[in-house]
Order: C-alpha cells, then structure tokens, then sequence
C-alpha cells in the first residue's frame, strides 16, 4: 500500500488505473526502463523484456493449438473415411459370413483395434462364419443384464466376460467396449478388447461403435 498525501493506494488501485489505461506507459519510456520484475528463470527482467516472453509463450500456445486442430481434423476425416468403407462393404455383402469377415478385415486393417468380438445365439454351426457360437442362458450374469439393459458398456472388462467373449485372447484385454446385437430379440454381442486400460474408458464415445452394431443387427436378422 502506498500512502499519497492523505489517500491510501492499494495494489488494486493501480491495476485499476493501467487497465482503464492500457496505453499510459506509451509515453512514459523513461519509466520503462527503469521497471523491472521478477522472473523465475532470471534475476530481473525489463517490463518490455517480460512482455516480449510472454507474446513469445502465447504465440507458441496459439502454434500448438492450430497444429492439434488441423491433426484432429486430419484424424476425423480419416475416421470417416473408413467409417464410409466400412458401412459401404457391410452394405455390399450377400451372406452373413461374408459380413462378419468384412466387419473383422476392417477393424483390424483400416481402425487399427487390437481384439474384435462377435458373439451370436443360437445360430446353426457353420464353419465358414468367424464368431462365438453361444446361447444367452451361457453368457454371464453380467452380459446378460447388460443385453437386457440395452445399453453399451465401456470400461474394465471382467474375467468372466473375457473369456466368453475373447477366448484364447481373454487374459490380454485390460479394457473393452461392449454392444448388445438385435431388435427386440438379442442376437448376439459385438466386443471390441485393447491391451491398454485407459483405451477404453467410462467416458469414451461408443457412438460409432453403436451405429455398427445397428448395421449388424440389421444384417443378422435378414440372414437368420
């Protein structure tokens, strides 16, 4: 606080003052040189010093910002490309085997996903369809809920459900995204499984993993 005749002024006072007065130290040179502020890295820094550091920081904040828009942009262009194969050769399949496989080739290939399940009921073996051949009364507790409930579940993936829906790969899954298929009748569960626990989380968008499976839903009942 500083004491001005009879008038007490407060810090707050003079940062009042400069900022209905941005333009006060325009005419006040002599007075800048001779301000000096505290700076982490250095003894004492010139006002005009530390403002020019902290255009620089702000400029490569503003850098930093632009280059994760235009990757991040870059990205969802790429994801709906493949979004549009994905759904274009889905469309164009004439069995429910080829399908499946299309569904497999796509995920691995074009998405990158570590481990993707489908599981079906009570449809007739075939050696030609790559998927867990299961009855829902088999499944666990869990899944079941999860079908009844109709909703989609991303996260921690237990033991039990590991290993009904990933078999030989169920000790490797640390985190999964889980889709009930069907309408009205469930006829199966799309998985998809990573290695990392932080891939799938709580939090994650299952909004195109949801749109998939109401592809597949489509499919699988036209052929079953």
């Amino acid at each position: 606080m500083i004491t001005f005749g009879k008038k007490k002024i407060t810090e707050k006072d003079v940062v009042k003052f400069l900022q209905n007065n941005p333009d006060f130290f325009l005419h006040q040179d002599n007075l800048l040189q001779d301000l000096l502020l505290t700076h982490t890295s250095t003894s004492a820094i010139s006002l005009i010093e530390r403002q020019v550091a902290l255009l620089r920081t702000k400029n490569a904040e503003i850098k930093n910002s632009l280059v994760e828009l235009t990757r991040n942009a870059k990205q969802n262009e790429q994801f709906f490309d493949n979004s549009r194969k994905l759904t274009l050769a889905l469309l164009k399949t004439s069995t429910l085997s080829d399908a499946i496989d299309a569904l497999l080739y796509n995920f691995n290939e074009e998405f990158q996903i570590e481990y993707t399940s489908i599981s079906l009921f009570d449809i007739k073996p075939n050696p030609t369809l790559q998927a867990n051949l299961l009855t829902f009364s088999a499944i666990p507790s869990s899944l079941q809920t999860l079908i009844k409930n109709n909703r989609i579940q991303c996260g921690a993936c237990d033991k039990a459900q590991a290993e009904s829906l990933f078999n030989q790969d169920a000790n490797s899954i640390s985190s999964a995204a889980i889709a009930p298929l069907g309408y009205g009748k469930p006829v199966g569960l799309l998985a998809i499984g990573s290695k990392d626990k932080n891939t799938y989380t709580e939090d994650k968008d299952v909004m195109f993993l949801s749109y998939i499976a109401d592809i597949l839903s489509l499919i699988i009942n036209q052929h079953t």
